[in-house]
């Protein structure tokens, strides 16, 4: 230790941070060393010295009580910007307290900050991957730090806002996980939040899409109905930005598509009436591509088509106002994807179909 400088004594530390030697060393000399350790980083993934302490709570205890005790010295400024720190993949203290199921350690981690509005801004941050600490916990299936995080987030649209996140594992998650105990709790949550709106609708209704969506895999109709009671149906901003958005994260998806997965035609006959109510014609949204052609240039009619969902194709194919239009909404092309091999992965067409509904079905 004492061939070391001090730079090099405290990045020793933040590697080692388990090593009980160590600890006794910075122990004996804290007023000399913390004021700087803190503001260490681990040389691996750059995660802050306060993230390193939480990460091993479990087999060192005593220490992260230690820098919690001295995190507490430092002015709010301070305290703020140490709490926003981020490792390589974006992640922050926060992120870290979601993956533990210990709801008293992300108490002690939330006490840290100086205002509610600094702990809701730390809730929504995300991720390289665009995964919120909300996310975290329920990819890790924590239920109770879920409610505490949820419970912290103060407005309703933060709440809202904290799943409508450019999250790249969201849609997928769901899909594989299915709608569990965990996210039913989390509708029910939702459920008591839009309950108590003073307003009677909502502003932001592109905040509703991933919830929608959620409903549709859960085949939960009541839910859905719900959902949109907060949608002003006749303001006509309102009403096609929830039906025509579309969300980057979830294949560039909107709501006509998310009804297609269903195979209850009730979620799709919710968006046709809402569109209907505006005086707007529904072929025409179903014949603008740039509504409903998702990331694979898949339309509504094709994944209900894929999906075998008999009842929705119908029902879709109802709306169309002529046999031209019909026609036109079965003819338009999806990308199918083959398995690439050594002899067909140079041209894209070898390996990429262009797939219409008839072929799909």
């Amino acid at each position: 230790l004492n061939s070391l400088t001090s730079q090099q004594l405290m990045q020793t530390f933040a590697d080692n941070i388990t090593d009980k030697k160590l600890y006794c060393y910075f122990l004996d000399h804290e007023r000399e060393f913390m004021p700087q350790l803190l503001w260490m980083r681990c040389t691996n993934d750059k995660r802050t010295y306060l993230m390193a302490t939480l990460y091993n709570f479990n087999s060192a205890r005593y220490l992260f009580q230690w820098t919690v005790d001295w995190v507490r010295t430092l002015s709010d400024a301070d305290r703020v910007r140490l709490l926003s720190g981020a490792n390589i993949y974006g992640e922050t203290i926060l992120h870290y307290c979601a993956f533990f199921n210990n709801p008293e350690l992300l108490q002690t981690i939330l006490q840290l900050y100086p205002t509610s509005q600094h702990r809701e801004h730390a809730l929504l941050c995300q991720t390289n991957n665009g995964i919120t600490p909300f996310h975290k916990a329920y990819t890790s299936n924590n239920t109770a730090v879920g409610h505490i995080l949820w419970h912290n987030l103060g407005s309703l649209e933060n709440r809202l806002r904290v799943v409508n996140t450019d999250c790249v594992s969201f849609k997928s998650n769901v899909d594989s996980v299915g709608v569990n105990a965990y996210i039913r709790n989390w509708m029910s949550l939702m459920q008591d939040s839009l309950r108590q709106m003073k307003e009677k609708y909502l502003k932001d209704c592109t905040l509703l899409i991933p919830w929608f969506y959620i409903a549709v895999r859960a085949n939960d109709i009541g839910f859905a109905k719900f959902l949109i009671s907060k949608i002003n149906k006749k303001d006509s901003s309102a009403v096609l930005q929830f039906v025509t958005t579309k969300i980057a994260s979830m294949n560039d998806e909107n709501c006509l598509h998310f009804a297609a997965y269903s195979k209850m035609s009730e979620f799709m006959g919710f968006l046709f009436h809402l569109v209907k109510n505006i005086n707007v014609e529904v072929t025409d949204v179903l014949l603008d591509e740039s509504v409903i052609r998702n990331k694979c240039d898949e339309t509504p009619l094709s994944i209900a088509c894929k999906k075998n969902h008999f009842f929705v194709a119908r029902y879709i194919l109802s709306k169309m106002q002529s046999k031209t239009d019909r026609v036109r909404l079965i003819e338009m092309v999806w990308k199918y994807d083959l398995s690439k091999t050594k002899k067909n992965y140079k041209r894209k067409q070898d390996y990429q179909l262009g797939v219409n509904a008839i072929f799909t079905c």
